[in-house]
């Protein structure tokens, strides 16, 4: 603990003299032997079902990685709810987090922003709700993210929590999605009053959202 005081993610985990009391748990399962092309799997384990010493020992061995509270924010809502939209988000938001936790690709001992996190979460679902409907890259996919990420930087002035942020931006890609199939092509999508009212024209993110 006192090697890893002033590292992230250990140093926003709550802990006293007797270690860590983290709420999940990011653990990554190594590869089969000779299964070269095969990604590890990720899981989640909450904290609670584990005894204190193995919870400790996990952490202390580096078998799993403890997740600060946004980040368990992050894995409550597609674990959740989140199957119901897409079976795979939960998996695939892991191993985004893993990513972000990497000792590598932390940028000077510094997380993610929790609204940066949040996110990169929910793209990975839109992208995903997306693509089902249009092909990658195409005008329409592009312009549903586009507006999408316009949408979720000005929501999120208004609400942190993930659920919400999540849910709403479900809801807003399938309105574009409907209305793109009901108005045919991009040029004429999104001109009802209720659109409007949840997508800008402007697709530029102000700076200062970003940092929020």
């Amino acid at each position: 603990m006192v090697n890893h005081s002033a590292s992230y993610p250990y140093s926003a985990i709550p802990c006293t003299r007797q270690g860590y009391y983290a709420k999940w748990l990011l653990a990554v399962s190594r590869n089969v032997q000779g299964a070269v092309l095969k990604e590890g799997d990720y899981h989640a384990i909450k904290c609670s079902c584990l005894s204190h010493d193995n919870l400790q020992n996990m952490i202390i061995t580096g078998d799993a990685i403890p997740l600060p509270a946004d980040f368990a924010e992050a894995v409550d809502g597609p674990r959740k709810w989140g199957g119901i939209c897409w079976v795979c988000w939960l998996e695939k938001s892991l191993k985004l987090m893993y990513e972000y936790l990497r000792e590598g690709n932390m940028h000077g001992g510094v997380g993610p922003t929790k609204m940066r996190l949040f996110h990169d979460c929910i793209l990975l679902c839109v992208e995903w709700r997306a693509g089902l409907h249009y092909e990658t890259n195409s005008p329409d996919y592009n312009l549903v993210l586009s507006n999408w990420n316009t949408y979720f930087w000005i929501r999120c002035c208004e609400t942190y929590c993930f659920h919400q942020l999540a849910s709403d931006s479900m809801f807003c890609v399938g309105s574009m999605i409907q209305s793109i199939e009901r108005n045919g092509p991009v040029t004429q999508a999104f001109n009802s009053v209720a659109l409007n009212r949840l997508v800008f024209t402007v697709h530029v993110v102000p700076l200062s959202l970003i940092h929020i």
